[in-house]
């Protein structure tokens, strides 16, 4: 494409965006801490759209079906913009996606997804076209960046854009669209997250070695105490006891188990004879 015909498609491309209605100038925003956040789509440039559905900390969002900016000059349409985060987790996707830059090809995909799990990012792309091109994905890597023959001195492509932030979090974008050398930027499907506090306290887990003070179980031998109680009722004194009965075995006068009287034991005696 030669250099006139690049700027003349630059100039329609933005006089498009303004023609949309939308703001002119970039909004000012607060720079806010990075946590646990996704978001389905932003845009700054000419063409200003806030994070939608945006969400942070905890929770989960959704829109079913936008046209940005409404109406027969839409920039860009979606079926569905999801978007939920918690603690060491966030992921946003777009499905049905169609960004129509003006003088540019389609850009289209059937699904558009980024995930964080515990700083680890990853980016899913399903049925990725510009214009009639489609685009092959195999391992993508982050920050592959694409400029497709149609979109050359128009727009790049960063899929699968991943980034580390000064906390700790990685923030991944799994399309990032550059037009114009930044005059306009659109965001699909980002989401950002840092290790879960559970996953921080994991190293200090170890201490659950501590466990293995379980082994004082084994205190349990002193159970063998209780064999000094058996010990006890092994009853050699008991049993000396029992020697007591013999005792009572001379008592034979006694009745019997049955409660019959016991037989008479003869007795010898001497008895003097009378006349």
């Amino acid at each position: 494409m030669s250099k006139k015909k690049t700027t003349a498609v630059g100039a329609t491309v933005l006089s498009a965006l303004v023609a949309g209605g939308v703001a002119f100038t970039p909004v000012a925003t607060a720079q806010e801490p990075v946590q646990d956040s996704a978001f389905a789509l932003g845009a700054e440039g000419l063409l200003n759209v806030s994070k939608i559905p945006h969400v942070q900390g905890e929770g989960k969002d959704h829109l079913v079906y936008t046209e940005l900016p409404p109406g027969d000059q839409a920039i860009l349409s979606a079926g569905v913009f999801n978007a939920a985060a918690d603690d060491g987790f966030a992921s946003a996707s777009t499905a049905d996606v169609g960004v129509n830059l003006p003088a540019a090809p389609l850009i289209g995909a059937s699904l558009i997804k980024a995930e964080c799990v515990d700083g680890e990012a990853r980016t899913s792309l399903v049925d990725l076209q510009v214009g009639n091109e489609k685009i092959a994905i195999d391992q993508l890597k982050p920050n592959t960046e694409l400029i497709p023959d149609p979109l050359q001195g128009i727009a790049r492509l960063t899929l699968n854009k991943q980034e580390e932030n000064e906390d700790g979090s990685t923030t991944v974008t799994a399309i990032a669209i550059d037009l114009l050398n930044s005059t306009q930027t659109l965001d699909i499907s980002q989401a950002t997250c840092a290790l879960s506090d559970e996953g921080d306290d994991g190293d200090n887990g170890d201490n659950g070695d501590d466990g293995d003070n379980g082994d004082d179980g084994d205190n349990g031998d002193d159970g063998d105490d209780g064999n000094n109680g058996g010990d006890d009722n092994d009853g050699n004194n008991g049993g000396d006891d029992g020697d007591d009965s013999d005792n009572g075995a001379d008592d034979g006068d006694e009745a019997g188990e049955d409660g019959k009287a016991p037989k008479p034991t003869p007795q010898p005696g001497n008895l003097e004879v009378t006349g």
